[in-house]
């Protein structure tokens, strides 16, 4: 689409366009404060363990979304959207379940994430030599 919805909704903004104040600048503050923590944990979360491991833990979003949809909106989530959502929390919890067991010693079940496989196993990106460093501007 291209900046053409931006440009025309600047354009229609004008005649009402009214300051932020600054008690919304502080809440913008808040956000972006929060926003960059959640980022930075969830890349340390991403060092630290496994994927299969973590992403069950993103799928609590889902509860976050419907109960701030609830809570500011009224929204009750219809028959789909809490169908899809068991769906996606019951795969991930799968995902889980087959991790921890397959780490946990052989199993029948293969691993579609080779961080725990046994010796022997694909190389992975832990695995990995760093580059060497270059001076800047050499």
């Amino acid at each position: 689409m291209g900046p053409a919805p931006m440009l025309v909704a600047s354009v229609l903004c004008v005649p009402v366009w009214q300051a932020p104040g600054a008690l919304d600048l502080l809440l913008f503050v808040v956000c972006g404060v929060f926003g960059a923590l959640g980022i930075v944990f969830v890349n340390a979360a991403y060092q630290r363990a496994p994927v299969a491991v973590i992403v069950p833990f993103e799928y609590t979003a889902l509860f976050w979304a419907a109960a701030a949809g609830f809570a500011i909106w009224g929204e009750r989530p219809d028959l789909y959207a809490w169908l899809g959502g068991a769906v996606i929390i019951s795969s991930g919890l799968f995902i889980l379940y087959r991790e921890t067991r397959t780490a946990a010693g052989p199993s029948a079940v293969p691993s579609a994430f080779p961080l725990q496989e046994a010796p022997g196993a694909a190389p992975t990106l832990a695995d990995a030599e760093d580059p060497p460093r270059r001076e800047p501007g050499v």
